[in-house]
């Protein structure tokens, strides 16, 4: 063993030695060159210009095949180098081999070090995602392993890894074709109608970016909310604009942040539409309804109207009495009360929320005074997705036009009346962390389990949001 340790620590001096040389010709090399610079400099700097510029073009091209001579004179020189190489491939057997699995140990802890501190995606990778397959309902859903990575295309897009995702209903109704018509002719980037991908938000970590995006940087932690229209969330890797995106507030859990900006924007517009945002409610305080207040949109819903000063009243299954009062609502009302409807019809209110959707419509209207208003956070029955030719065919059209004329004059994410934006999410997060907005968490899935998720959030016993969660 002794032996094997000389040989090698031997070899090792001898090209310590010749690296020691290599390096003091390479120092005199750059020293020559800088004194003749300096030289070629100082004629410059001591004469006329015009009478010199000739000459030192002709000088510097001198200089320059000079320095590449002697640089090809010193690299000329490393057989003395590959001649102790040849004599370390001829050491016996029990040198090489330790040698052979240091070199390997050290390249690999080398890779996996440089692969730690990559923060992209390389393209073509594979990702865990929720898709439709067709538009026949849950049955048609499925979570996949081998969904592609999507990859920035355009200046202001933004890759994002999914930390956890919320599901809506609407989520169910995509599923059933919802939507459909506008997806494929208002959402361009998507090239075929089927998969697509569910999921109407979600929070998680910026990856990369493109080249026009300046709000952002890699690492920040953000939440995003699509329209119906676009691509969804429920995957590991998503891609988004950057108007669609938000830092999410910085106090509450990945879980928490992902339940709240699709709703949100529901929420918040419903609010603007109804007039609670703009109307200062201090001296004159308006009553609001809102139906089914412990819904994703309702639990929101109620907590921006006590934010602006209106007394809030709620309809909720009786369990979820306190979570209604903890989101700070003046009274609640159960569906369980045989009274409910002559109960509220006591007092007509001014705004009635409606989160539920048409079949309670009625009701709403009869709650609500005259001069009153009713608004609905549902996004209404979209007639042309069954359309047949050559009636979606003028439909198309329509569409179309009404497209260019958003894009031109006004939010290309906006449709009717809902809309989703950056601003209304950075609202959003500044309610969140001077804590007048509290995330509502119903239940926790795993990708695996949306049929399960899906069929909860359809229940009469949510409330709340419930949320995938991908990490």
């Amino acid at each position: 063993m002794d032996e094997i340790f000389f040989h090698i620590s031997r070899h090792f001096e001898n090209l310590q030695i010749y690296l020691t040389s290599c390096l003091q010709q390479g120092r005199y090399l750059a020293i020559s060159l800088s004194d003749e610079l300096s030289v070629q400099i100082q004629q410059i700097w001591n004469q006329s210009w015009s009478n010199q510029l000739n000459n030192t073009f002709r000088n510097l091209i001198t200089l320059i095949r000079n320095a590449t001579r002697q640089c090809s004179t010193v690299l000329a020189q490393p057989n003395q180098m590959y001649s102790q190489l040849a004599e370390l491939a001829t050491v016996e057997m029990p040198v090489f081999y330790p040698g052979s699995a240091g070199f390997i140990v050290g390249a690999a802890f080398g890779l996996l070090l440089g692969l730690s501190w990559n923060q992209g995606v390389i393209p073509g990778q594979r990702m865990k995602a929720v898709v439709c397959m067709a538009y026949d309902g849950l049955d048609a859903l499925s979570c996949i392993d081998d969904a592609i990575i999507p990859t920035v295309m355009k200046p202001q897009q933004i890759l994002i890894q999914v930390k956890a995702a919320s599901i809506d209903i609407i989520d169910i109704k995509i599923s059933c074709g919802f939507g459909r018509f506008l997806r494929k002719n208002f959402y361009s980037d998507s090239k075929n109608e089927l998969p697509i991908t569910l999921g109407r938000d979600c929070s998680g970590v910026i990856v990369e970016i493109g080249p026009k995006v300046n709000k952002f940087e890699i690492g920040d932690n953000v939440w995003v909310a699509v329209p119906f229209w676009c691509s969804g969330t429920l995957a590991e890797y998503i891609i988004a604009n950057e108007n669609m995106v938000s830092k999410m507030p910085s106090h509450i859990s990945f879980e928490e942040a992902s339940s709240l900006p699709y709703s949100g924007c529901l929420a918040y517009n419903a609010c603007v539409r109804a007039g609670i945002v703009e109307n200062d409610n201090e001296k004159n305080k308006k009553r609001v309804l809102i139906y089914s207040g412990v819904s994703p949109v309702g639990c929101i819903a109620c907590q921006l109207a006590k934010y602006y000063n209106w007394e809030v009243t709620v309809t909720c299954l009786a369990k979820a009495d306190p979570v209604a009062k903890k989101l700070k609502a003046d009274k609640v009302v159960a569906y369980e009360n045989i009274q409910m409807e002559n109960e509220l019809l006591q007092d007509q209110f001014d705004v009635v929320l409606n989160t539920v959707g048409g079949v309670t419509h009625e009701s709403c209207l009869k709650l609500c005074k005259p001069e009153g208003l009713v608004v609905s956070t549902v996004p209404e029955h979209m007639y042309n997705d069954n359309f047949k030719f050559p009636w979606s065919l003028f439909q198309t059209v329509a569409v179309k036009i009404k497209c260019l004329w958003k894009k031109v004059f006004g939010n290309v994410n906006e449709w009717d009346d809902f809309n989703i934006s950056a601003e209304t999410l950075d609202k959003l997060r500044i309610l969140v962390e001077k804590g007048y907005l509290l995330p509502v968490v119903d239940e926790v899935y795993e990708p695996h389990d949306v049929i399960r998720a899906l069929q909860h959030c359809d229940s009469v016993e949510a409330i709340g949001k419930t949320v995938i969660r991908f990490r």
